[in-house]
């Protein structure tokens, strides 16, 4: 079905060429007799430059080499022969037109899962370029346990609202850290300081015992606790109730107990009185009642701040909201065709919006498994801020290296600027070389300029038919191969069941286009986008170098391609 290669032991890192190199020479020890491995091995000399060689006269090799082909039938229109991918002659241009537009659905994935570059050196075909990836930013949560394995971060399709950084939330922070804020009636209210103390005539004498400065820590070093709960604590561990010694008369309205009030000094508690411990602390006598009245058995206080915590009347129930979540992950998803190396992001059906899965779909589901319905603002919280999903994929490729400088600022955009524009000569570069090679492959009958790609996966069946949204859709390839000069383009359509979109899946397409040239065909140029998982990799050069052994061909891979992802 598709070509297969034997992967290599395990080596060390070596370059490109060399990689390319050990692979060819394999090829040419095994298969061919030891009095015609010179002639082979001169045209890997030639090879070695670059991969660009010109063969004038064929070789008698055996087929009988290490990589397994099984051959593709090319047959126009047909819809039945589909091995690795069925060729369709197309008279419409399918990818690399010049007047392309924005609808174009090429693939530009950066990983392929059936590569893996960590066990084998990338190959990259006369390319000046290194990419480096950019992360998407989004909001994120991490989930995980503390001291064991790294939190799981996941992405939302929107941010979560930032409660901490309300304006009620700021105020309530500012107010029981003791600064100045703003009432929400507008009134100024002023920062917590020491008040006027008790008088002199006071007989515990506390003004002789704390001086102002230390009457400033105290306050301060309470309010830099920053909590309420631990605030009432400071205050329950600091006064000590008592029954009275001694009761004179019966009058119910005495209290039942006696409190004595009380601040560290040093490595000691100096006893001071009432007037004294709430003019320091800036507090009144209802904040030590309450503090008092719910002291634990402990001596710390056991009571919750309740304030603003009750449950809203029109409160959301948990079950509805379950009922939300597993209506959403019922609907089958895909990744991202484009970026499934960057981002986490799947996508939905690109027929479906929010407001038609919670119009068409959502209230159907309620009736069959026996949940309330929930309104379209609960349903569209709950799908923006739990899930990270969209509903379409983006129209064009993105060259990285222009959204790299996009995205600096300042002294780092202006010291990547002389980097980028080198980057845009070359991509001027590389489309001055695409027209002159479709020009001279209109004048030359022995040359052929070629473009391939991926498009975006084809989902399989396409309905609007609200059932179908529920049921997993086949997935389908397909591979496009244009020339520039008959303006015919070459579609080798494969479906998921069939191969994936790797290497061995692109070579193999390639190798049937190249066997089914006309024999005058002896020049050919290929241009293709960047992608090391499909593209640039030694599976798909090894393919190339073997059908450069085997037949009188000159074979031209662009350098700079990546410059061909511009508008």
């Amino acid at each position: 079905m598709v070509i297969r290669t034997t992967r290599l032991p395990k080596r060390p890192r070596v370059s490109v060429a060399e990689s390319t190199l050990i692979l060819a020479i394999s090829v040419i020890k095994m298969s061919l007799p030891e009095d015609e491995r010179p002639g082979a091995f001169e045209i890997l000399r030639a090879i070695q430059d670059g991969i660009v060689t010109d063969i004038r006269e064929p070789l008698d090799v055996p087929v009988g080499l290490p990589i397994e082909v099984d051959h593709l039938q090319q047959t126009p229109c047909s819809t039945e022969e589909s091995v690795a991918g069925t060729c369709a002659d197309s008279n419409t241009d399918a990818h690399a037109e010049d007047n392309a537009t924005d609808t174009d659905t090429t693939d530009d994935a950066d990983s392929d899962p059936d590569f893996n570059v960590a066990d084998e050196e990338q190959v990259t075909v006369e390319s000046d370029d290194d990419h480096e990836g950019i992360d998407n930013p989004g909001t994120s949560a991490g989930v995980g346990t503390p001291g064991g394995e790294p939190a799981e971060v996941i992405r939302a399709r929107k941010r979560k609202r930032s409660v901490e950084s309300w304006k009620k939330n700021r105020r309530r922070e500012d107010r029981v850290r003791g600064r100045q804020y703003t009432s929400t009636t507008g009134q100024q209210v002023e920062a917590k300081k020491p008040q006027p103390a008790c008088a002199a005539s006071c007989r515990r004498k506390c003004t002789t015992i704390f001086t102002e400065e230390d009457r400033k820590q105290l306050c301060k070093s309470y309010y830099d606790l920053a909590n309420y709960a631990r605030q009432k604590d400071y205050i329950c561990c600091n006064i000590v109730e008592q029954m009275p010694k001694q009761r004179v008369g019966r009058n119910p309205n005495k209290r039942n107990v006696s409190r004595s009030y009380s601040f560290p000094k040093g490595d000691r508690y100096e006893q001071v009185c009432q007037r004294f411990f709430m003019s320091t602390l800036d507090i009144s006598e209802s904040v030590i009642r309450h503090a008092l009245k719910h002291k634990g058995s402990s001596g710390t206080f056991t009571s919750l701040d309740q304030r603003g915590k009750h449950s809203p009347a029109n409160k959301t129930p948990a079950l509805q909201i379950e009922g939300v979540r597993m209506h959403i992950r019922s609907i089958p998803s895909m990744e991202s065709h484009y970026t499934r190396k960057d981002t986490q992001r799947k996508y939905l059906d690109s027929g479906l919006s929010i407001r038609k899965m919670h119009r068409d779909l959502y209230p159907a589901w309620c009736q069959k498994h026996g949940y309330a319905p929930v309104s379209e603002k609960v349903y569209r919280t709950i799908f923006n801020t739990e899930f990270n999903l969209g509903f379409h994929q983006p129209k064009k490729d993105r060259c990285l290296a222009c959204t790299k400088f996009e995205n600096l600022t300042g002294d780092a955009k202006e010291e990547f600027r002389p980097n980028h524009e080198e980057h845009l000569l070359r991509k001027e570069e590389s489309a001055t070389m695409k027209d002159a090679d479709k020009t001279a492959s209109a004048n030359d009958p022995n040359l052929q300029a070629i473009t391939f790609d991926l498009q975006a996966v084809l989902q399989t069946p396409f309905t609007d038919v609200g059932l179908l949204y529920y049921k997993r859709k086949l997935s389908v390839y397909n591979f496009t191969i244009y020339e520039q000069d008959t303006r015919k383009g070459y579609c080798y359509l494969w479906p998921e069941s069939e191969g994936k979109r790797g290497a061995n899946e692109i070579a193999s397409c390639l190798l049937s286009y190249l066997r089914s040239l006309p024999p005058n065909i002896h020049h050919v140029t290929s241009f293709s986008d960047t992608c090391t998982g499909q593209n640039r990799n030694v599976h798909v050069a090894a393919a190339l170098v073997w059908k450069l052994i085997l037949c009188t061909l000159r074979l031209n891979v662009r350098k700079n391609t990546e410059s061909l992802q511009h508008p």
